[in-house]
């Protein structure tokens, strides 16, 4: 209780040592009751104070101590303090869960006020998980529970109101059989006090009412534009992946053709010779489209394998051998999981670094040979692309989409990019912990 005084005196460093000896003494006393009651309280402070690590922890053991003892509202406030302390670390899928589990633990337990709290969290988090519908529906939600209290607290005061006209009649009836002279005089000035009450209890419900309309509406704004927010940067994410995968593998393609165009010219005028070649032009740009295709296909899809992955790169490495003449070799490791599957954001993003690799040596590189090496170490799994060309001097040379390309897409898979290059050695790029 003198934590939660403090608390409400916004004297934070002197409540926190007192509900963390509550917490003590509950767990000495064996008082498993109190001590949920306790984590409950803990948490409430800890989610006001803005400290979402401890907030997390603590809802944590305090759900397992309500369990034990079957405490129902302590547990469905801790969960919903959890969903909270999830959502602001951004781990929105986890908050879900424990706020609907939260959600429904108070509809069951008719806590309608409680409730509010869970359903106002989710609008955001849907917003953030791309799910406005969703975001919509408990926005809607929210505003029919906190209506319907209104109109449940209303018809509360009107009934208590009607409690205690019936009562004022019922005295005035029996002040007036005892007093019948005064008979006239009571009803009259008794009816002019009712009606003045009536009156001024009806203005102030009518000023209370618009009141807590104005705050819907006020409410209801503020929703829809943190919806319209989080759409706005959900779309400007997706536009930059798309730009970015149009640059990488339309470019990447394109290179390829335009190498095989450039190399037709070292070609003996030989009908057969030029006509294989332009075939292999030819069945190259198709592939283009396909490549085009499969970027949406992966964007639109849920789980890929290592074997698929690997299946594709070794596909575009041949297609890049036969167009641009350089020699590609890719090599797998023999303990690499390729049954493993990942997110298919993930591998179009590794997909693409391969791409722009190759892209870069024969573009720039003059190199006779290209290698791609995939397995896994002790420190996850690695990815490297080499060439024996020659070379640049990273502190000399101007980076432009292809490497900014690169960075950008290992730092969104949270992995190391390491690229070394030697004039006359050629280039080595790595990128490693992708696993």
């Amino acid at each position: 209780n003198l934590g939660t005084v403090y608390k409400y005196l916004k004297k934070f460093d002197e409540a926190e040592p007192y509900f963390q000896n509550a917490i003590k003494i509950g767990e000495e006393t064996g008082d498993l009751l109190n001590l949920a009651m306790t984590y409950r309280s803990y948490s409430v402070f800890l989610q006001e104070k803005g400290d979402m690590q401890l907030l997390e922890q603590i809802s944590r053991e305090g759900i397992e101590i309500a369990k034990e003892v079957n405490a129902q509202y302590e547990e469905a406030v801790l969960e919903m303090s959890l969903g909270v302390a999830l959502k602001e670390q951004g781990r929105y899928s986890e908050a879900k869960k424990w706020l609907l589990s939260s959600a429904n633990k108070f509809v069951s337990q008719g806590a309608d006020e409680d409730v509010l709290v869970p359903y106002l969290e989710l609008v955001p988090l849907y917003a953030s998980l791309g799910l406005p519908d969703s975001s919509r529906y408990y926005s809607n939600l929210y505003q029919e529970t906190l209506r319907n209290k209104f109109e449940k607290e209303s018809r509360e005061t009107t009934a208590e109101l009607e409690t205690k006209y019936q009562t004022a009649l019922k005295d005035s009836q029996i002040a007036e059989q005892e007093l019948e002279i005064n008979k006239k005089n009571l009803l009259l000035f008794g009816s002019l006090a009712l009606a003045l009450v009536l009156v001024v209890v009806g203005y102030l419900l009518y000023k209370q009412q618009r009141l807590k309309n104005q705050q819907l509406q006020q409410e209801s704004k503020l929703q829809a534009a943190l919806a319209k927010i989080e759409t706005q940067n959900k779309l400007q994410e997706q536009r930059e992946l798309i730009s970015r995968d149009l640059h990488d593998n339309i470019g990447a393609q394109l290179t390829f053709i335009i190498s095989a165009i450039e190399n037709l010219k070292f070609y003996q005028p030989i009908q057969e010779q030029l006509t294989h070649r332009f075939d292999q032009i030819s069945n190259f740009t198709r592939q283009t489209i396909t490549e085009l295709r499969d970027t949406i296909w992966a964007m639109n899809s849920g789980e890929i394998s290592w074997q698929e992955l690997c299946n594709r790169v070794h596909a575009y490495t041949q297609k890049a051998e036969e167009s641009s003449g350089i020699s590609m070799e890719f090599d797998i490791g023999q303990s690499f999981p390729l049954e493993k599957t990942m997110p298919s954001s993930q591998s179009i993003q590794i997909l693409r670094i391969i791409q722009e690799s190759i892209q870069n040596s024969i573009k720039h590189s003059e190199a006779s040979e290209v290698k791609i090496l995939l397995e896994k170490n002790k420190e996850g799994i690695s990815l490297q692309v080499s060439d024996n060309g020659k070379g640049f001097d990273l502190e000399k040379v101007i980076a432009g989409n292809g490497l900014y390309n690169l960075r950008k897409r290992a730092e969104e898979l949270g992995a190391v990019l390491k690229i070394n290059s030697t004039l006359g050695s050629g280039t080595k790029i790595k990128l490693t912990e992708v696993s």
